[in-house]
């Protein structure tokens, strides 16, 4: 996984939202598969050293107010 976000990181345009100025369901898309997809939790974060912009998307995301209130709040639901 690290090669491919590699990979991503040299097709985002700036430092915060992958493509253009806003967030975007890219953004949020990431932010699930680094938090929510893996099993290895840690393993995905640490697939996320030298990609300061796929970083700084997740972390967008994740201190967006509404959805850290809904990550707070939801229901836990095994998969």
């Amino acid at each position: 996984m690290p090669a491919f976000l590699q990979k991503m990181e040299k097709l985002c345009e700036g430092n915060g939202p992958i493509v253009g100025t806003k967030l975007s369901l890219a953004d949020v898309t990431l932010f699930v598969l680094i938090n929510d997809y893996f099993d290895n939790k840690q393993g995905a974060q640490d697939a996320l050293r030298g990609c300061p912009k796929l970083r700084a998307s997740v972390d967008a995301v994740g201190t967006t107010a509404a959805i850290a209130t809904y990550l707070t709040q939801r229901p836990l639901t095994p998969v």
